[in-house]
């Protein structure tokens, strides 16, 4: 099966003005059947980070902090997305008959209590997943550390989730079935992906774990086993 590589970003748009950050909007749409980009119609904030960005040849993702939106200006949030800069506009991406490893990393900010203590601030590391094809299924692992923004201390942080749905267009993302895991323990979770390059090289998605120990949100990039070497690049390509 095949799908069309255009449209298949993460549906936020985020605009950029010159000179101070006023009127930055972040405009979001659902995105794929089942997740939504986190913190949607974030008009007119008063200040926006770039936060986490990565790239491979194909992807890109990128997540970014926002605050002073709302009616009010008073409302801070944090907005995920990716696309495929990398890809040509109407580029037919031919997905594989076959389950395929995934290699890659992620990137986002978390908190999170274990050992008696809590940890608030951001959180990297490495994530692997498996793509049947064939069932139309999607699990993940994710291994990192995450670092306290106060004290700057680390703790492991680990995180998956099992059965999630890749669509017959190459979009991936969560349903009734799918079931997430945080710090060891079950979680809810949100999770919006696709997969680029012409013969599917590249796995994008942004995603939400959370339960009664912490959360995170944030993005990934995952590399196909079939890639002679990682897909990300050391600095964003785009």
């Amino acid at each position: 099966m095949s799908y069309n590589a255009g449209g298949r970003g993460s549906g936020a748009r985020v605009d950029f003005h010159n000179g101070p950050m006023t009127g930055v909007g972040i405009r979001c749409t659902r995105a794929g059947g089942g997740a939504t980009v986190p913190e949607c119609e974030a008009i007119n904030a008063s200040k926006v980070w770039l936060v986490n960005e990565m790239s491979g040849r194909y992807a890109y993702v990128a997540g970014f902090a926002v605050e002073g939106y709302g009616p009010d200006g008073d409302q801070n949030g944090f907005v995920t997305i990716h696309s495929g800069p990398g890809s040509q506009p109407g580029e037919t991406v031919q997905l594989p008959g076959e389950s395929v490893n995934y290699a890659g990393q992620f990137q986002a900010g978390a908190a999170l209590t274990t050992g008696g203590q809590t940890y608030e601030g951001t959180a990297a590391g490495s994530v692997t997943m498996i793509a049947d094809f064939t069932a139309g299924h999607l699990s993940a692992d994710f291994q990192g550390l995450i670092t306290d923004g106060a004290s700057g201390r680390t703790a492991d942080l680990n995180a998956g989730f099992e059965n999630a749905i890749i669509g017959p267009d190459g979009r991936f993302y969560n349903a009734d079935g799918t079931l997430f895991n945080y710090g060891g323990q079950q979680a809810w979770g949100e999770l919006d992906g696709a997969f680029y390059g012409p013969n599917a090289e590249e796995a994008a998605a942004t995603f939400g774990f959370g339960n009664s120990l912490g959360g995170m949100t944030g993005v990934l990039i995952g590399c196909s086993e079939y890639n002679p070497a990682s897909c990300i690049a050391p600095n964003p390509r785009f």
